[in-house]
């Protein structure tokens, strides 16, 4: 089977990456990350720069890898090396392609990816998920410290939290956040089922040793009120809801009252 090898480029503006729609051939319609072939004594860098002057009449920079994807499509076996971009110079005017799109965390899926490039989708709604949670980590922290310090201040749980925590440098306290954003997200994933699933109680497991390890001990009588917190709206459901869809909070918050009883 013939082997093509080809570089693409996930041109990024803060949270949102650029699609094109393939305005030819057999595959006309579906979307992709552009880029195309490497000629012989191109680098994949080289490439892609080259290759993105032509499609778009753009010029780039060329950032670290996203990842490699070899996929076998029925007349040709496809090696495509994938980067992260950023715009230098350029409109991003469509030569090739029939349509574009700028698209989010939220809205990624909802366009036909060719199955090459699906296969890198998941792990940029990762980096974007990261992406949008920086901001809230940076902007909301100190606030949710104080709100938690309020309501919970003279108990054991925040007296463990405060002893835990208070070598945390800002860096230490976004990577925890991150985390338990990565476990909002898997909860995202599976809100459509029910929330007394196994898969669903397994997460809420997750949850609960996950702040127990971290932060301090949490009780089902704890985590049950966490529970109620994500679900009452404001920021905590916002910005879970972010992470993992909407309804994500909600769906949360259902599954933790099962499992607490």
């Amino acid at each position: 089977m013939k082997e093509c090898k080809v570089v693409a480029a996930v041109i990024h503006d803060q949270n949102r990456i650029f699609a094109t729609a393939r305005g030819y051939g057999e595959f006309q319609g579906k979307w992709e990350f552009p880029g195309g072939k490497i000629e012989k004594g191109e680098t994949p860098e080289e490439a892609l720069k080259r290759e993105i002057r032509e499609e778009l009449d753009t010029e780039i920079e060329v950032g670290e890898l996203v990842g490699s994807v070899c996929f076998d499509y029925p007349t040709f076996h496809l090696c495509m090396d994938c980067f992260w971009c950023t715009i230098k110079c350029g409109n991003l005017v469509l030569k090739e392609a029939q349509e574009a799109k700028w698209l989010t965390f939220e809205t990624i899926d909802d366009v036909d990816w060719l199955p090459a490039d699906l296969e890198l989708v998941k792990k940029i709604k990762q980096e974007l998920s990261r992406e949008r949670f920086a901001a809230f980590d940076t902007r909301k922290m100190d606030e949710y410290t104080r709100q938690a310090r309020a309501v919970w201040g003279t108990t054991d749980a925040y007296k463990e939290y405060e002893q835990k925590s208070k070598d945390w440098t800002r860096a230490d306290r976004t990577d925890i956040h991150r985390q338990m954003l990565d476990i909002f997200r898997e909860f995202g994933e599976i809100r459509k089922s029910e929330p007394g699933s196994t898969e669903a109680q397994v997460l809420v497991k997750k949850l609960q040793d996950f702040i127990s390890e971290k932060m301090y001990t949490c009780t089902n009588d704890i985590l049950s009120g966490l529970g109620r917190m994500y679900g009452s709206g404001g920021d905590f459901t916002a910005n879970i809801d972010r992470a993992g869809g909407e309804g994500t909070a909600q769906f949360a918050c259902d599954a933790i009252q099962i499992y607490c009883g």
